[in-house]
């Protein structure tokens, strides 16, 4: 009986785990050692019996934890290297083997290293590429061609790369790529017999780049992911390090699925792609901005509304868009019919270009601002570009709220020209007048301003100068395609008709546009313009004249603007309303082709007129103006 017994337990299948050790005589280097997951895995492997590790990183050893963990390991008996060895260079790659090699032969090389540039693609440069291709891609190429030289006890070659790389992820094309380089080399050392693997994680919860971007101890769903708990990738790990199948390998936690159905569910569905755990904590009335949309999960958002509910937004929508409004659009069944929109009304801009205005006196003026009340000289002084108004009336309302001098143009005579860039060699003088030397500039343009603003601030930066540009729902390719949507190729009949509507009756309108119909000569429609009008002290027929003479030239000038300038080193931001004018398909407004960093997109409730009294508009301008002048923000 008992032969018997012991043979049935021989023939039962006994179940094993692989698990990675460590040989204690050879050594262990991880490039991007000293980051989050850089400690654990180190941790990890003196765990697992290592006993010389090399860490790398750019600045060495900078946080007192960091320092308490090697000290740790070192009492273990673990001889512990920091090393500052550029990576991202050949010879750098090479010193760093060299360094590890001394103390014992290298057993196996992580690459952790990692720098994020993100932006949407539009916005990327190719110094951003550069920047992520380093650590990733370029170093891992320059460790690969290193080790096959001077490792020759090398058995593991492991590289952690991104599900970003595998699936995508919005504004992360340089780190996409950069991984994908890494797991082509992988595979490349796999195909001529060299140890290799790469890892797409996907979030982790516990340290790293995810953890430090979200402090809040929250359950986050990313992408249709859960965050990992670095307790399971090390549990995972030893399953992938001990595996010979793939060079490519992948771990995350997939998220529960929710139903797409049912009025409720659609907040849930919205809440679990930013990453709120308990909508009750929220208020309904709150923006998907102020929850905590970002271009990482923007575009899921984007596309999980339109696919599963039928709900479309413009991206500018999406992030002004509050959660009570998308649980009427789903309950109401009209998610396509969406687009909120005003439409450009000349007759808002053209009311103050026929009035008497003090401002109107000279090309440039004194608004009313917080400057002097305030004491906040020391900032330079906010130059202001009007819209098509051609005056700074309408941007009172935001230099009012500004702590800074605020100096606004008027487009007379003096200042315009036939083109942009005529105007901004004018407008040049009286702005270097207004700065002191080496101070940097700020530029805040509305509209139309939006052209002659770009201009200028190319001018001043071939001047040796640098400053800020605030946008305020402009650019040359926006207006051009404004301008196209209100007026078609005539669209000096629509400024004539618009500025006579605010003087005389509909039917009188609709008489003279007839009769402007028939007559092709500009100068033959001017005179006809100007008889339609009852002339009286407030309103003469110079200033009739001179105003509507300003905004022609000035569209003419705006339509045909054709910017060639460099990559300005400014920084630029582009305010868009929430209630748009046109459906415009660039987020950036086709800004981000002239400047060398990405022009930074904020949405701010309004329109393209009202948006100038939001109170956001002058708290983000003046921040801009305080972080460019040195002034640190409390």
């Amino acid at each position: 009986m008992a032969l018997l017994w012991m043979s049935e337990i021989i023939q039962q299948s006994l179940i094993t785990r692989l698990r990675y050790c460590c040989d204690p005589s050879k050594s262990y280097v991880i490039c991007g050692g000293l980051g989050g997951f850089g400690l654990e895995l180190a941790d990890w492997l003196v765990l697992r019996g290592a006993q010389n590790l090399v860490l790398t990183s750019r600045k060495g050893i900078t946080t007192g934890y960091q320092q308490q963990r090697t000290t740790l390991w070192q009492s273990y008996g673990c001889n512990v290297k920091i090393s500052t060895q550029d990576i991202t260079v050949p010879s750098g790659c090479e010193a760093l083997l060299g360094e590890a090699n001394a103390l014992a032969p290298v057993k196996a090389v992580f690459n952790l290293a990692v720098v994020l540039q993100d932006a949407t693609l539009p916005n990327q440069t190719e110094q951003s590429f550069e920047v992520s291709l380093g650590p990733k891609a370029d170093a891992t190429r320059f460790l690969d061609k290193a080790t096959r030289r001077l490792c020759p006890e090398l058995s593991d070659f492991v590289v952690f790369s991104s599900v970003s790389c595998g699936r995508g992820n919005g504004g992360q094309t340089n780190y996409g790529m950069s991984n994908s380089v890494m797991e082509r080399v992988c595979e490349r050392r796999r195909h001529d017999g060299y140890p290799a693997v790469a890892i797409e994680w996907g979030a982790i919860g516990d340290v790293g780049l995810v953890a430090e971007m979200f402090e809040e101890q929250v359950q986050l769903e990313i992408g249709g992911t859960l965050q990992q708990s670095i307790a399971s990738c090390f549990q995972v790990l030893d399953r992938l390090l001990r595996q010979t199948e793939a060079a490519v390998v992948s771990s995350i936690v997939v998220a529960e699925k929710k139903a797409s159905t049912g009025s409720s569910s659609i907040l849930d569905v919205v809440a679990g792609i930013i990453g709120i755990t308990d909508l009750k904590s929220v208020s309904l009335q709150s923006t998907l901005a102020e929850l905590g949309m970002d271009s990482m999960n923007g575009v899921e958002m984007k596309q999980t509304l339109e696919r599963e509910y039928g709900i479309v937004f413009s991206p500018a929508q999406l992030r002004g868009v509050t959660l009570a409004r998308i649980l009427e659009l789903h309950q109401s069944g009209n998610g396509a019919e969406l687009e909120q929109s005003k439409e450009f009304d000349l007759k808002d801009f053209m009311m103050y270009l026929l009035t008497e205005s003090d401002l109107r006196d000279s090309s440039i003026a004194k608004l009313p601002s917080l400057g002097a009340a305030n004491g906040c000289q020391r900032l330079s002084k906010l130059i202001a570009f009007p819209g098509i108004e051609g005056q700074c009336e309408l941007l009172k309302a935001l230099t009012q709220k500004l702590e800074v001098d605020a100096i606004g143009l008027s487009y007379t005579s003096g200042l315009q020209a036939d083109n942009i860039p005529e105007t901004a060699a004018r407008i040049i003088p009286f702005v270097r007048d207004l700065l002191e030397p080496n101070e940097p500039f700020h530029l805040v343009a509305h509209s139309m301003g939006c052209c002659a603003a770009l201009q200028v601030a190319s001018d001043l930066e071939h001047l040796g100068l640098v400053g800020t540009i605030s946008f305020i729902d402009g650019s040359p390719a926006f207006i051009k395609e404004l301008s196209a949507k209100m007026s078609g190729a005539d669209w000096e009949s629509v400024v004539l008709c618009s500025a006579l509507s605010l003087h005389v009756n509909e039917a009188q309108v609709v008489e003279f546009a007839q009769e402007l119909s028939k007559i092709s000569s500009s100068s033959k429609r001017l005179e006809l313009y100007l008889s339609k009008f009852q002339y009286d002290d407030k309103i003469t027929k110079s200033l009739v004249l001179n105003g509507t003479n300003m905004v022609l030239n000035l569209m003419k000038a705006c339509t045909s603007y054709h910017p060639t300038i460099g990559k300005l080193k400014s920084k630029a931001r582009l305010f868009k309303p929430t209630m748009v004018s046109i459906s415009f398909e660039a987020e950036d407004y086709e800004l981000g082709q002239y400047f060398e960093q990405p022009v930074e997109v904020l949405v701010l409730e309004g329109d393209h007129r009202t948006i100038l009294n939001n109170d956001e508009l002058a708290e983000s301008i003046m921040s801009s103006c305080r972080a460019a002048n040195g002034f640190v923000e409390e």
